[in-house]
């Protein structure tokens, strides 16, 4: 009986832990939320400064490649109270192939292609969570630019733009919702001296997630550029940030970089420097280098005398 009585607690236990297993199993398999980590848009094709535009397109005819490596410094980060406690994502290595094709002397199309080559994911198993992916395809962009004024004739160059994220970004890399990333937006820019000064605004519209305590979804982003105007080595100083529409700190980023050309079809670049606030895709500090080619360029048009005023005179 005694012997009876001292099992019956044993077993309860015993199938009380059994019946918690599918519980526990389940809360450490939690995957990671769902959405595109990036926050940068820049314009290595851009004409006027890789931060910004500044309402500037560039001249009809020519098709401008470019090709970029990224690095980022724990773009998202665990904090408490205010305090940081861990880097869910360390580093994210990715490369970036983009394209700008100018139609006419008032629209141009182009193209973004993110590729992640390595990201470190580590502190997502310290919080019981399934790591994401290290590698994966990002979020591919479309983007048409509609030239509505040019300094040379008006007080500004302005430019309105449409920008359109494929849902096909790799959601167990932090590359994207499954849903379309949609941002128009309109830029300006004016030359003073020997700098032009950029300033672009706009809507991007994306799902709602989760993440921590926060939420990702739609804000209203917008970029201030200064660049110099030299023919051979320029130099930029930005500051990005966006005014968040969900249940998220705001986001910031001062980043410097510089183009220099190597003869008239080519240029190498460089960009980079802190970001500051806790809103996720704000890395500690980022840097990226690549360089661009016009691999088409308009022939211009040779202007030849007629043939009238190329004969020699008639004599009288």
């Amino acid at each position: 009986m005694f012997r009876t009585s001292m099992l019956l607690p044993t077993r309860l236990r015993l199938l009380s832990t059994l019946a918690l297993l599918p519980s526990l199993a389940s809360a450490a398999s939690t995957t990671a939320p769902a959405f595109d980590l990036e926050r940068l848009s820049l314009n290595p094709t851009s004409r006027a400064a890789l931060g910004t535009a500044a309402g500037s397109l560039r001249e009809p005819g020519e098709l401008r490649l470019a090709l970029a490596a990224h690095y980022e410094r724990s773009p998202l980060t665990l904090y408490r109270d205010g305090e940081r406690m861990d880097s869910l994502v360390g580093s994210r290595t990715q490369v970036q192939l983009a394209g700008t094709y100018t139609v006419s002397k008032r629209f141009e199309v182009g193209a973004i292609l993110p590729l992640m080559a390595h990201q470190g994911t580590r502190g997502f198993s310290n919080v019981g969570m399934t790591s994401p992916s290290s590698w994966g395809l990002g979020t591919p962009v479309l983007q048409g630019r509609l030239g509505l004024l040019d300094e040379a004739s008006a007080p500004v160059s302005l430019a309105a733009e449409l920008a359109v994220g494929l849902p096909v970004g790799n959601k167990d890399a932090l590359q994207g919702s499954g849903g379309w990333d949609v941002t128009p937006r309109v830029s300006a820019g004016r030359t003073v001296g020997p700098v032009v000064l950029g300033l672009e605004a706009g809507v991007r519209l994306r799902n709602r997630t989760a993440v921590g305590s926060n939420s990702v979804g739609s804000e209203l982003p917008w970029a201030a550029t200064v660049a110099t105007t030299g023919h051979k080595l320029r130099g930029e100083l930005g500051l990005r940030s966006a005014v968040p529409l969900t249940d998220s700190p705001m986001p910031m980023e001062l980043l410097a970089g510089g183009r220099y050309a190597l003869g008239s079809r080519m240029e190498v670049f460089a960009l980079g420097g802190p970001g500051l606030g806790t809103a996720p895709g704000t890395p500690a500090f980022r840097v990226m280098a690549g360089l661009s080619v016009s691999a088409l360029q308009a022939v211009q048009p040779v202007m030849r005398p007629r043939i009238a005023e190329a004969l020699p005179p008639t004599p009288a």
